[in-house]
């Protein structure tokens, strides 16, 4: 079976930025792939795509962000994606597996890092439960912690982040999926004695 995967990939628009992907989802059999962050203009992803995925379906939220924040890929041969909406931090659709036979439902997700732009998030997410008529995964980067100790250096983890995230799983019924690798998912790759570790990635 096909595996699923976000990457917060900080920039697509070079060759070796592709390969590193095309290669990834070789070894790791992925199925579908979400590239966030990943600032591809309107004028290059067609180019991107022909050259690099030329094999796969993809949205892009270009008309929702100037700087498309979230691209959506999937091999043809194993599913169709029926998009719902798309907006600057969430691409939400219908999954059919093929080989399967089975439908799902998928948020991609790439917040923005203000609390006041994130309540809006969090609405959006409520919104797609309520819509989402079967299994439902939502995957990507948060830009929360879950507990205080998934972060060091950097701002305090705040109880209200701890209070919005738990709400929300619990008012939607999801379950954090276990993780495995290293204990973080993210670092701002600064100078040691400026790095900021987080695990701000989840699904």
């Amino acid at each position: 079976m096909d595996n699923l995967a976000t990457w917060n990939i900080r920039g697509m628009n070079k060759a070796s930025k592709n390969k590193e992907a095309t290669n990834f989802c070789r070894q790791h059999n992925i199925g579908i792939l979400g590239p966030l962050k990943t600032k591809v203009k309107v004028h290059t992803y067609t180019a991107l795509h022909t050259r690099y995925w030329s094999n796969w379906e993809s949205h892009i939220n270009l008309g929702a962000h100037p700087n498309d924040r979230i691209w959506l890929l999937w091999r043809n041969e194993s599913y169709i994606l029926t998009l719902v909406s798309s907006s600057s931090q969430v691409v939400y659709c219908q999954v059919m597996c093929l080989y399967l036979s089975t439908m799902f439902f998928l948020s991609v997700v790439y917040a923005f890092n203000s609390t006041q732009e994130r309540v809006e998030f969090w609405e959006e997410l409520k919104e797609q439960a309520k819509r989402a008529q079967g299994p439902w995964i939502v995957l990507g980067d948060f830009n929360y912690v879950f507990k205080a100790e998934k972060r060091i250096g950097g701002s305090y983890v705040t109880t209200q982040e701890i209070r919005d995230f738990a709400n929300w799983t619990h008012s939607c019924g999801l379950l954090d999926l276990r993780w495995k690798g290293s204990k973080f998912s993210w670092n701002n790759k600064h100078a040691i004695e400026d790095r900021i570790y987080s695990k701000i990635h989840r699904a």
